[in-house]
């Protein structure tokens, strides 16, 4: 397997995923909001829009993380 290149968008979605749920979801709000993370900002548009939505695709099956602490809507469940 070949290393990644630094600044590709599968380097950056493990990079920033290696910073944990809650900040993930953060770098989500900042990328949809035209404010990219550092390891994004090399990035083309394109390519911070698949950043995006893989992240988002992640992030989606993790019910017992949310982006900011709060009442868990699903009681019993995690």
């Amino acid at each position: 397997m070949e290393p990644h290149d630094p600044k590709s968008p599968q380097a950056v979605i493990e990079a920033l995923c290696a910073k944990g749920c809650r900040q993930v979801w953060r770098e989500i709000q900042a990328l949809e909001a035209g404010n990219p993370p550092q390891e994004a900002r090399g990035l083309t548009d394109a390519e911070r829009d698949q950043v995006l939505t893989e992240l988002k695709a992640i992030m989606a099956v993790y019910d017992s993380c949310r982006p900011d602490p709060g009442p868990d809507p699903f009681p019993g469940h995690g």
